[in-house]
């Protein structure tokens, strides 16, 4: 998901390693977290965002121990570390959340960067005149044109990779999707 961001601006891996004293039996513990994702802000500086990446089974798991399981307190010790920082926060992403993002439409979008539409079918979806459009117009305005929809399907996501149009990712890609003119709307907010 960081690789099609572009408010990303670096990823490193295990970054940094907290040592904490465990409230509950006393014990210094180390917890690294597994990336440093640095963003450009909207504000025009940067933040980061601290990242574990846990499967949400797990997840539920850790939510749901009571008292307070280890995960809970490693992730517990990292939040208060970044409560400590400037702009930087921590966050435990799932499958669920990489879904909520629409991580199915990125997928499908970065299958295609290197998609080469017909040239006569670019040039024609590229005129701005047609956005907002939805899915299924644009198919119709290109069958009419003697494009089969595969093509105009594959054109416009290649076109979504290429940040010329953009749509709601987090929502299915059916007919009534609308593409928009620009580049796409960011991940990280």
């Amino acid at each position: 998901m960081c690789d099609f961001a572009n408010e990303v601006v670096t990823i490193k891996w295990e970054p940094h390693t907290f040592v904490f004293d465990d409230l509950v039996d006393g014990t210094e513990r180390r917890y690294t977290p597994d990336y440093l994702v640095e963003l450009s802000a909207r504000d025009g500086g940067c933040k980061s965002l601290l990242v574990e990446v846990k499967p949400q089974t797990v997840l539920d798991r850790i939510e749901a121990s009571r008292p307070p399981g280890l995960h809970a307190r490693k992730h517990l010790a990292a939040r208060e570390w970044c409560n400590q920082q400037d702009r930087i926060d921590f966050m435990v992403v799932s499958e669920k959340w990489l879904e909520a993002k629409g991580w199915a439409n990125v997928r499908a979008i970065m299958d295609r960067q290197k998609y080469r539409a017909d040239p006569r079918l670019k040039q024609s979806l590229a005129k701005t005149g047609l956005f907002p459009a939805s899915l299924g117009n644009l198919v119709a305005i290109s069958k009419s044109e003697g494009f089969e929809r595969g093509a105009v399907i594959s054109s416009l996501l290649r076109m979504c990779a290429d940040d010329h149009i953009w749509f709601d990712r987090a929502l299915a890609l059916t007919d009534d999707t609308v593409f928009k003119f620009g580049e796409r709307r960011r991940i990280f907010d």
